[in-house]
């Protein structure tokens, strides 16, 4: 009768906890980077509810959003009325969201029966430089593309 184990086993169970840890890291390193971009989607959510209850408190705007069919916030606008945090970062990267950067919010499908309210990001460097950062779902792609008159 033999005490121990054989190099054999002992190589054998190595391999299969060797093989156990690196599908665990995958595995989770894949869900963290889900969670990072639903985080990120959900900020962007935020940001657009917290232009449309601006529009709502502020009778100016809400004038303007009527009469137009569309409005523009500023993200610094939004910040200095606090309905977001001057600190909100992005989760992807890390960076400060620019306080440069608009919400668009819009009528959809305007003059039709199934009129609604329509949300989007965008960067404004210059007139010709504007790019979509997020659409009402979230996505960066898409963006405000029902408002377009």
């Amino acid at each position: 009768m033999k005490k121990g184990f054989t190099l054999l086993e002992l190589l054998g169970v190595l391999a299969i906890l060797a093989f156990l840890g690196v599908s665990s890291v995958i595995l989770f390193g894949k869900n963290n980077e889900d969670l990072t971009n639903e985080d990120l989607k959900n900020k962007y959510r935020e940001i657009q509810q917290a232009a449309i209850l601006y529009m709502d408190l502020n009778d100016s705007w809400l004038s303007n959003f009527t009469e137009n069919g569309e409005a523009f916030i500023k993200l610094s606008v939004l910040q200095n009325e606090n309905l977001i945090s001057k600190k909100m970062v992005n989760p992807v990267n890390g960076d400060k969201f620019s306080s440069g950067d608009l919400v668009k919010v819009c009528i959809a499908n305007r003059g039709s029966s199934n009129e609604f309210v329509d949300s989007c990001i965008l960067s404004y460097e210059s007139e010709n430089n504007i790019k979509c950062i997020a659409n009402r779902d979230g996505n960066p792609t898409n963006c405000c593309d029902s408002c377009n008159h």
